[in-house]
């Protein structure tokens, strides 16, 4: 399945609040989340505080009743 992930996080060098967006692909939206979590964290290369996780599945929406 296709994912869309955004994250808010705050790093510890900031008081704000900042957001990032990835995709990708997976088999439920868990593994997916914490995949995306660990990237975000490769890539800041800090501590970081993940507010919240917002995972929308790109092919569920291509589906209507």
């Amino acid at each position: 399945m296709r994912f869309r992930c955004l994250i808010t996080y705050r790093s510890a060098r900031s008081k704000a609040v900042s957001s990032w967006q990835s995709q990708g692909r997976g088999r439920d939206h868990a593994s997916i989340a914490a995949d995306m979590i660990s990237e975000l964290r490769r890539k800041q290369r800090r501590v970081l505080t993940i507010i919240s996780v917002m995972v929308y599945d790109r092919d569920a929406a291509a589906y209507e009743s």
